[in-house]
Order: C-alpha cells, then sequence, then structure tokens
C-alpha cells in the first residue's frame, strides 16, 4: 500500500520487514503493487527483512532459488542488486542477483553471485547478451544446487537459461540477513534504481519447467515436488 512501512513476508508466522523511507510504496507492478527503489543504498533506501525465518532452510537443504520482477532503465553502469542474503557479520559471504555492472563489461545485463567465502569459491554468471536495463519488465531467477558436489549454478531471464555452470566448492553462508534492493554487506553497496515485485525465495534449486510457470504466471507460487514413494514403501 502507499505509504507502507512494512513489507509482508508470506510464510507462515513470519516476522515483517521494514521498509525504508526513502522506497516508494504502491506503484504499479507486475502482479499488484510494488516498490520503486531510488539509487540509495542506506537503510531508508532498501526493503530489510533482516534475519527472515526462511534463511536457517536454505542452509539445510544447501539450496536455493531466487525469483523476482525488476524493472529498470539504469544506464549508469553501476550494479544494481535486486536480492541479497548473507551474513552481515563476515564481509564478503552472500548469494546476490540483479543488474551486472560496467566494471566487469556486462553492463545491462543480469547477473547471480555466489561468494560463499570471499573470492576462494567465487563464481559469477551473467545474462549477456541478454540485457535487462531497458525500462521494461524482466523475471529474474538464480538457481543454487550443492548436491552433488561440486555444486551448479543456473541464472534465467524471462523464463530461459542464460548462463549456468559448476559451483567452485564450498557451502552456503549461514545467512542472517535478507536484503531487497543493495547489497547489503557491512559496508552496503550497489543501491538499485528502478521497480521491484513478486520477490520469491525457495528452499530448493527448482526445475527449468518450475521457472518458466513463474514467468508465465506473475504473482503465482510453484509448490515443491513431493517425495518418490515406491510400491512396497507405500
Amino acid at each position: 500500500a502507499a505509504g507502507a512501512t512494512t513489507a509482508e513476508n508470506a510464510v507462515a508466522g513470519a516476522s515483517e520487514g521494514n521498509v525504508g523511507n526513502m522506497v516508494t510504496t504502491g506503484v504499479n507492478g507486475i502482479a499488484g503493487k510494488a516498490y520503486r527503489f531510488n539509487n540509495n543504498a542506506t537503510q531508508a533506501g532498501i526493503v530489510d527483512m533482516g534475519n527472515a525465518s526462511f534463511l536457517p532452510r536454505l542452509k539445510t537443504k544447501d539450496a536455493l532459488t531466487y525469483s523476482v520482477w525488476v524493472k529498470t532503465g539504469d544506464t549508469s553502469g553501476g550494479r544494481n542488486v535486486a536480492v541479497f542474503a548473507g551474513n552481515d557479520t563476515v564481509a564478503a559471504s552472500y548469494v546476490d542477483m540483479g543488474l551486472a555492472a560496467a566494471q566487469v563489461g556486462q553492463q545491462g545485463s543480469a547477473n547471480g553471485r555466489f561468494r560463499p567465502n570471499g573470492n576462494a569459491n567465487l563464481i559469477e554468471h551473467f545474462s549477456t547478451p541478454k540485457v535487462i536495463n531497458d525500462g521494461g519488465w524482466h523475471h529474474l531467477s538464480l538457481t543454487i544446487d550443492l548436491k552433488p558436489a561440486p555444486g551448479r549454478l543456473v541464472l534465467y531471464v524471462d523464463g530461459v537459461e542464460r548462463a549456468a555452470g559448476p559451483l567452485a566448492g564450498g557451502v552456503l553462508p549461514d545467512f542472517n540477513n535478507f536484503e531487497i534492493g543493495r547489497l547489503g554487506r557491512a559496508a552496503p553497496a550497489d543501491p538499485l534504481e528502478g521497480v521491484i515485485d513478486d520477490v520469491q525465495v525457495y528452499d530448493e534449486a527448482l526445475s527449468a519447467e518450475k521457472v518458466k510457470y513463474l514467468f508465465d504466471h506473475p504473482g503465482m507460487i510453484v509448490e515443491p515436488e513431493p517425495p518418490v514413494v515406491s510400491p512396497d514403501e507405500a
């Protein structure tokens, strides 16, 4: 709603997030109302979900999926982080996704990063030649699955796989901080200039079919697959 100061967490029993007073609420989104972020890396410029209740599940499963709709026309050349989960006591321990920066030679493309322990096992992928800073809505999704080792990262844009590759080892960080609209390290940086809607996080690496479903059906969610049970176990 316009003027909202809290962000709903759809996980049952979860606490709400805090909406900074420099974030514009109630703007038109892809599936209802959305948040406009105004290139502000301070606490006032983000939606802070804090130590959200779903974060330990990501670590337990050694897998995650980010899904978010982004609309940006930013051509300034800076990185625009849409979603970030990390550890606010460790400077370089996080997984983030958003708009790539010019300094990495990928300006305008989507990017996803797995950085479990600094640069030792850093993996980053880009959607080039597909760009997303064209002022239109784009669906971004990042999946990470660490089992079996060494694991795999896949980056999707608008329901299509744009980049993928093995991880370099390591485990998911001990997440205690989830933020929307910036890179939320000890020294926050890389704020988003644009609109974000329909942020979803899953404790599994969604299949390509499920990611395509989220692209085709903004605002909807996908359910995890039921366990496979053989006849003699039923």
